[in-house]
């Protein structure tokens, strides 16, 4: 990936590191993978994890709090963890 600078040079990768964040989702997510895509999180069968970015994971973390989806489904999102990916 290339960013392009207000002067039209590109960005060298040490430079854009850790401006896009990534997240994996890891556990226990079988019963939960429609909800995954649903945010936006697509199966990365290399990291073997669901990889986002931070709008899917504010998505994933709305889902967790909400009353919305009810206890049970509730309870399956809290049943794996979200980590920080580096590109």
């Amino acid at each position: 990936m290339e960013i392009r600078t207000a002067e039209g040079g590109g960005n060298t990768a040490q430079q854009i590191k850790g401006a896009i964040k990534m997240y994996k989702v890891i556990g226990n997510t079988y019963n939960v993978k429609d909800f995954l895509k649903d945010a936006g999180f697509k199966w990365d069968a290399e990291f073997k994890a669901w990889i986002g970015n931070e709008e899917a994971k504010a998505e994933l973390e709305k889902g967790r709090n909400s009353v919305y989806y009810g206890r049970k489904m509730q309870n399956l999102l809290h049943k794996f963890n979200i980590q920080a990916v580096d590109i």
